[in-house]
């Protein structure tokens, strides 16, 4: 029995619906409710992307042969993620210093997740595992210490 999380076709499918669909006039009605909820789901995606981050590198390591389908989906949940939090950054009374961390943490993760497309391109497993397990984690991981607890409703 596999105990891999799968990220649901309705969790990309909704959480890419909020970032590329928000509509000011109804969120700008409910904004405090839609920001609480929107932390409170970019908290439980953030988990499952650091889970699937988790599954991902224990199968790259071991060179298991589900690996580049994981690898997929986790590329494709921290891009959706980018979005949403660019969504509620739109919307969210961010101060000056959350601003600079969101902005450096953002410029962060793009390099990061350049240097993993680079590093499968190449097919550079060594560079990719300790990306995974160390840049990538740590930032996400920064995300929620930072951002998501910060956020002010």
């Amino acid at each position: 029995m596999s105990t891999e999380y799968q990220f649901s076709f309705e969790e990309n499918k909704l959480l890419k619906e909020l970032a590329d669909e928000i509509l000011y006039e109804q969120i700008l009605e409910n904004k405090e409710e839609f920001i609480a909820e929107g932390c409170l789901g970019a908290q439980k995606y953030l988990a499952k992307i650091l889970q699937k981050q988790s599954i991902v590198l224990k199968q790259m390591k071991s060179q298991t042969t589900h690996s580049f389908e994981n690898f997929e989906q986790l590329v494709d949940g921290i891009n959706i993620f980018i979005q949403f939090m660019n969504a509620l950054y739109r919307i969210s009374p961010f101060n000056t210093d959350l601003t600079q961390d969101f902005k450096q943490l953002q410029f962060n993760l793009l390099c990061i997740l350049k240097a993993i497309y680079s590093s499968y391109k190449k097919q550079d497993y060594f560079m990719l595992c300790d990306l995974l397990e160390h840049e990538l984690e740590a930032n996400l991981t920064q995300w929620k210490i930072k951002i998501l607890a910060r956020i002010k409703i």
